[in-house]
């Protein structure tokens, strides 16, 4: 008999449903054990599990979003190996069950009025929960939300590439044949290119770190080919500025306008112009490193572009 795993992130009964700390999904969460695909310390005191999403049954599963739905299990210190050992201790157990397992349960005040002393956890050393779930996006066929000023998940960006409309990077990621295709569609509007030097940062003058994704292997994959196509040419509202525009990955998350960003990992695409497209089977993207847009010379002076969209692509391995 397949067995379920149960989940509540909520205190307060009355508010099941999606009021509470969540990431696109609701409060609670009840997946059939089988859907678990791993369990990882991310700190010293918490536990991630991950799930096949619940979101990519149909409708929604041919919109290719395949991103795992987590639950964070705050436990005591390193007690890691021994919440794992209670949780498949219990999903291996005996027959003589209905199949319902309440790993973690936050709530301790009920729609009655009752309340009690803390949650029901499968282990002491558990004491909350976090639920996240992918939201399903019809419309946006895989968009995910970016995240201003992040630097834990994958789409992730610095305020110091807003442009001037307030338009932000827009992700998208699907999973075909196990290969993650991550994408991440910019636009250079109002931001700025100094001239002094390659290799340095594009973004507003103003400053901000000016990064536009965070590689994050659990999300993309295990980078093996990245691309960027140029999908509205380059122009300037002010100044000079130049086509020649890179794509730099760098392990700072505060590189603002004009900062050094070297020449890491990166998709050196020279002079481009609408409807070019620049391929880059490596090298190697080291893990937590951030994506900058960069000068590819030193032609541009002091210049702000008015026109100039991209779009950054990336292929990853499913881990």
């Amino acid at each position: 008999m397949e067995k379920y795993l149960y989940f509540r992130s909520e205190v307060d009964e009355d508010n099941q449903g999606g009021v509470g700390a969540v990431s696109g999904g609701g409060s609670t969460l009840l997946v059939p054990a089988s859907k678990l695909t791993g369990m990882l310390p991310t700190s010293n005191t918490n536990l991630r599990l991950t799930f096949e999403s619940v979101k990519n049954a149909a409708p929604y599963g041919d919109q290719g979003q395949t991103t795992s739905d987590i639950v964070d299990l705050t436990i005591a210190n390193h007690k890691h190996k021994e919440v794992m050992d209670a949780i498949l201790n219990k999903i291996n157990g005996g027959t003589h069950t209905d199949g319902f397992i309440v790993i973690a349960d936050d709530v301790v005040t009920f729609v009655d009025g009752t309340t009690r002393a803390s949650g029901e956890y499968i282990n002491g050393s558990i004491s909350a929960c976090t639920v996240s779930l992918i939201a399903p996006n019809i419309a946006g066929k895989g968009t995910i939300v970016g995240i201003s000023g992040g630097t834990a998940k994958a789409n992730s960006y610095g305020v110091g590439v807003i442009d001037e409309n307030g338009d932000v990077p827009i992700y998208k990621r699907r999973t075909t044949a196990g290969i993650i295709i991550t994408t991440v569609k910019f636009n250079l509007i109002g931001l700025k290119v100094k001239g002094d030097a390659a290799n340095d940062v594009i973004g507003l003058a103003a400053g901000g770190a000016a990064y536009i994704y965070k590689n994050v292997p659990a999300e993309n994959g295990l980078i093996f080919k990245q691309t960027l196509t140029c999908l509205e040419t380059t122009n300037a509202g002010d100044g000079t500025i130049t086509d020649d525009i890179n794509i730099t990955w760098n392990s700072s998350a505060t590189l603002a306008f004009d900062g050094a960003a070297g020449t890491g990992s990166q998709i050196n695409a020279g002079d481009t112009a609408f409807g070019d497209h620049i391929e880059m089977n490596g090298p190697h993207i080291s893990i937590n490193h951030y994506a900058y847009i960069t000068e590819g010379d030193s032609n541009a002076n002091n210049g702000v572009f008015d026109e100039g969209v991209y779009l950054l692509t990336m292929y990853g391995h499913v881990i």
